[in-house]
C-alpha cells in the first residue's frame, strides 16, 4: 500500500476563492480527474504508463519498443505541427517552444530557456544535457518526438528508475518533492494538469492508485485557469492565439487524448 502526504485535501473541499487567493495548495485528487501536461494523456491512455505496464507483463524489451513507437508516431517539428495549425507565426517556432495559451512566457523565452541549442530545427533539452548528451548527435525531449536513440533511452531508463523505485520502496514526496500543476475549470469541470513529476506521475498510475497527492504551484499561470476567461489569457491578449485556436487547445488539454499508442 502506498501512503501519501496526509495534510492533502481534496480538490473537492478547496473553493474557487482559495485558488484564486493561493500562492500553493497541497491536494488529494483522485487520478480520473487529471491529465498530463502537453501531452494531454488521460491516465489510462498514459504511454508512459502503459509501457510500464508492458513492462511487469511482458518484458522491458517490449516496453522499449513501445516508447520507440510513441516517440515516433507522437512527432512534432514545430508548434503549428502540434496544433494542427496553418499558422505561419508557428511554422518558424520547434514544438519544444510550445507554451500554452494561459501562460505567460513566450514561444522564444521558453525555448531559450528549455533547450541548449535554441537555434536547432530540433534542440536538445538542458535536462537531457545535464544528463550528459550533446547536440547535435542528440535532440529532442521527454514529451513527444523527434527523440534521438540516446534522448530515447535516457527517457526510458529514468521512466523506469523512478516506477521500480516506487514499487519497492513506496512513493515519498517528503523526500522527493510533490509533483505539482494547476486547475483547468470550465463551467462543469475540473481537471488538475501535472505539470511536474511526469515520471512519478506515470508510474503511480501504472500501479493503478486512484488517488494521488498533488502541490498546486506553478509559475507558468494561474493556479486556476478559467475557460470563460479566455479573453484574457496572456498569449490571447498579446495576440500569439487567436480566440479560436485557445479555445481548441484548452478542450483538447481538458478532454484529454483518448487513444492508445
Amino acid at each position: 500500500m502506498l501512503r501519501f502526504f496526509n495534510r492533502a485535501r481534496p480538490l473537492n473541499k478547496i473553493t474557487d476563492r482559495q485558488l484564486r487567493t493561493a500562492n500553493k495548495i497541497l491536494v488529494s485528487v483522485s487520478v480520473d480527474q487529471t491529465v498530463s501536461h502537453l501531452t494531454c494523456f488521460r491516465p489510462q491512455h498514459n504511454v508512459f504508463a502503459n509501457a510500464l505496464v508492458t513492462y511487469e507483463t511482458l518484458g522491458e524489451s517490449a516496453a522499449f519498443d513501445q516508447l520507440r513507437e510513441y516517440y515516433s508516431t507522437v512527432s512534432y517539428q514545430t508548434v503549428a505541427d502540434m496544433w494542427g495549425s496553418s499558422d505561419v507565426s508557428y511554422g518558424r517556432i520547434p514544438a519544444m517552444g510550445v507554451v500554452m495559451p494561459w501562460f505567460r512566457e513566450s514561444f522564444d523565452s521558453k525555448l531559450r530557456r528549455i533547450c541548449v541549442n535554441p537555434e536547432a530545427t530540433v534542440p536538445l533539452s538542458r535536462e537531457a544535457a545535464d544528463y550528459g548528451l550533446k547536440p547535435p548527435e542528440e535532440f529532442g525531449w521527454q514529451f513527444f518526438g523527434p527523440v534521438s536513440e540516446g534522448v530515447l533511452k535516457l527517457e526510458w531508463s529514468r521512466l523506469l528508475s523512478v516506477y521500480l523505485s516506487i514499487r519497492d520502496n513506496g512513493y515519498a514526496p517528503s523526500k522527493h518533492g510533490h509533483m505539482h500543476g494547476y486547475v483547468l475549470a470550465s463551467e462543469s469541470n475540473r481537471k488538475v494538469v501535472v505539470m511536474g513529476g511526469k515520471h512519478r506521475y506515470s508510474a503511480l498510475v501504472a500501479l493503478g492508485v486512484k488517488t494521488v497527492p498533488i502541490l498546486l504551484k506553478t509559475k507558468a499561470c494561474d493556479l486556476y485557469v478559467y475557460e470563460h476567461q479566455l479573453n484574457q489569457w496572456p498569449q490571447v491578449v498579446n495576440g500569439t492565439y487567436s480566440y479560436e485556436t485557445a479555445s481548441e487547445i484548452f478542450k483538447r488539454q481538458m478532454s484529454g487524448v483518448h487513444e492508445d499508442f
